[in-house]
């Protein structure tokens, strides 16, 4: 049985929306699937469009071909939609149960790619999609990434039909189709955003002709350019520059939401020695400089996202940053280019003339949202890493964090804010790295600065620079939701998204976000341990709760209970203990910094604040560092100790 809370990636607020992924199934319910629609409502707020040219944009199709497809299904169409006439067996459902349509648009969908692969010619090779037929799949498909929420279609695309039991792989399906008895229901579904065409009524001639048009735009696809797939990447392998075709090991990471990154994280073996190299069909469309003494690695870490095009910074960040102590080393990174040569963005999959449409009239936006303008970025590490959850002992746990804030230090030593420090961007590396050692500015080089020119041995990294910003650049006071993951904000931010309060965010708010990786790394050990108990349970439940109150209660609560053991008559859990005293000293810190900063957060004038940054996160590690000695060496040390 696997312990709960078992490599759990907690809810993270991305543009009206929540997302997890890798949920153990012993733990964490599937959602209500009314929440789930509540929640795909909103997320689909500035996502859904709609253009008269979606189906020639993104299935480009002959129009003689279509007429010819039309006049070979004349016979078929007048016995599917036989209007007022007698009704055969195997026609359109005039009233019905949604399962009752089924069967009858699969043998549509049959019968019209049928003629259209005849008017083609295709059977001889050529075609991406002739192989493809439709079966009625109405149970769970294998191999989604978040177990929890497990993907279902009614009706499938595949390179043969499926039978009614049978188990289907996410990456058999070539084409996935849901059926819904309304438009609105059908959005409901649409969980990546929606580019649609406007809704067609089949048994008119705009509608049927419509379909058709979509059928032979399919059915005419050559490649997987054609079919709107990156030509660089499967689900099985990478063409990159300077690594060649590269077999993916696994995957670390798999983020998905209607407006976001979209971030994937994979491990991944070079294997251009290998002969059958040669029969790949992945085609790398970007030429890049040669990379000066590029090992002939084992593997490496490739990481696809897809930022706004105005603030792509991790690349610009890990440029700057990459490989000083506590931070991941990076081979390059580039935009990820089309096979026309065009960088691949998101204005690809948004035909010129769609608008935006929503189809609540109780959730419309103020105003008509634009679409966002993203650009697929590819970078490459030579840094893996690995969880919080896998360190050895409090002391390495403790250790690694503190490894990671100097990653931090280094980072805001030259310009940035992470913003996003999170128990999935604070990672043990899977093999320790000579680093070189942080150098303070002079300027504000003080004694708490001191012990890390002794520290060389690299453990632990802070990743994920999507959120970065040049720190200086932070703005003014604004309302709304702070960059980051939900249960890892500071009580501050957390606070004012709650009460829309204005805000300025501040690397005192990223420093009090490595006190909530620690409790949350210490709780979910425990749990790897069994020996989670009902109030540290209730913990993570709030924690992991995606309700903003919920969120302010329980971090008050843990604060306070780990602050005022005594006067609220609380005993901490042994875990929680083990970590007490430094929790207590950093919380401290924090609000030491706090109280100091806020003054400064609305002036011009920077310096005082990065004097003030450096000297709390000098005593931050200090504070950690002292406690390091006096952790056990084991957990056993902790957990046996407490069963006693």
């Amino acid at each position: 049985m696997r312990p709960a809370y078992f490599n759990y990636t907690p809810p993270r607020k991305v543009s009206g929306g929540y997302h997890s992924s890798e949920l153990s199934r012993e733990f964490v319910p599937a959602a209500p699937q009314g929440l789930l629609k509540v929640i795909v409502k909103n997320e689909l707020i500035g996502a859904t469009w709609e253009s008269e040219t979606a189906v020639s944009t993104f299935l480009p199709f002959n129009s003689d071909v279509v007429q010819n497809v039309v006049s070979r299904l004349i016979s078929y169409r007048s016995d599917v939609f036989p209007g007022t006439s007698k009704r055969k067996s195997g026609t359109w459902p005039q009233v019905g149960l949604e399962n009752e349509y089924y069967n009858p648009f699969a043998l549509l969908l049959s019968k019209a790619l049928e003629a259209a692969r005849k008017e083609l010619g295709s059977g001889s090779g050529g075609y991406y999609y002739e192989k493809i037929q439709f079966s009625v799949y109405d149970h769970q498909v294998e191999g989604s990434v978040d177990q929890s929420h497990p993907f279902e279609h009614i009706l499938v695309g595949c390179d043969k039909i499926i039978c009614p039991r049978e188990k289907l792989h996410w990456r058999a399906i070539m084409v996935p189709i849901t059926v819904k008895r309304s438009w609105q229901e059908l959005v409901e579904q649409a969980l990546h955003g929606l580019t649609s065409s406007p809704p067609a009524q089949l048994n008119t001639e705009k509608g049927w002709m419509h379909f058709i048009e979509g059928i032979v735009g399919l059915a005419s696809v050559k490649d997987r350019s054609g079919a709107g797939m990156e030509t660089s990447r499967d689900t099985s392998s990478y063409h990159l520059p300077w690594f060649g075709l590269c077999k993916i090991e696994e995957l670390h990471c798999a983020r998905k939401w209607v407006c976001g990154n979209a971030t994937y994280v994979s491990r991944v073996k070079p294997i251009r020695y290998d002969v059958r190299s040669n029969n790949s069909s992945l085609v790398c469309n970007n030429s890049l400089p040669e990379l000066a003494g590029t090992p002939l690695c084992n593997s490496l870490i490739v990481k696809d996202s897809w930022p706004k095009r105005s603030q792509n910074n991790e690349a610009t960040l890990l440029k700057a940053v990459g490989g000083l102590f506590g931070l991941p080393a990076m081979y390059g990174s580039y935009i990820v280019k089309r096979p026309d040569g065009e960088d691949e963005t998101t204005a690809t999959f948004i035909p010129e003339d769609a608008k935006y449409w929503h189809p609540w009239e109780d959730m419309q936006p103020k105003e008509d949202p634009k679409p966002e303008l993203r650009e697929h970025v590819r970078l490459m590490f030579e840094s893996e890493g690995k969880p919080l959850s896998q360190a050895s002992s409090p002391r390495e746990l403790l250790e690694a964090i503190l490894h990671a804030i100097v990653g931090y230090l280094n980072m805001f030593q030259m310009g940035w804010m992470h913003q996003d420090v999170s128990i999935g961007n604070v990672l043990l590396l899977k093999t320790r790295r000579e680093r070189p050692a942080f150098v303070a500015d002079p300027k504000y080089a003080s004694v708490y600065f001191e012990l890390l020119s002794r520290w060389v041995d690299c453990i632990a990294i802070l990743t994920d620079g999507d959120n970065a910003i040049l720190w200086r650049d932070r703005g003014r006071a604004r309302v709304g939701r702070p960059s980051g993951t939900l249960p890892f904000l500071s009580v501050r931010l957390t606070r004012a998204w709650l009460l829309d309060q204005p805000f300025v965010r501040s690397p005192i708010d990223d420093l009090e976000s490595f006190i909530w990786v620690l409790i949350w790394a210490s709780l979910e050990i425990s749990g790897l341990h069994g020996e989670l108990t009902s109030i540290d349970k209730s913990y993570l439940n709030g924690l992991q709760s995606s309700d903003l109150h919920m969120q302010s209660e329980v971090k008050d609560l843990i604060r306070a209970r780990l602050l005022f053991p005594e006067a609220l008559e609380h005993t901490p859990s042994h875990i929680m203990r083990a970590f007490q005293p430094v929790i207590v000293e950093w919380f401290r810190i924090r609000h030491e910094a706090q109280l100091e900063a806020t003054p400064m957060l609305d002036k011009a004038d920077t310096d005082d604040l990065c004097e003030t940054t450096y000297k709390y996160l000098g005593k931050f590690i200090a504070a950690g560092h002292s406690q390091l000695d006096g952790l056990p060496g084991s957990w056993g040390e902790i957990f046996e100790s407490g069963s006693k």
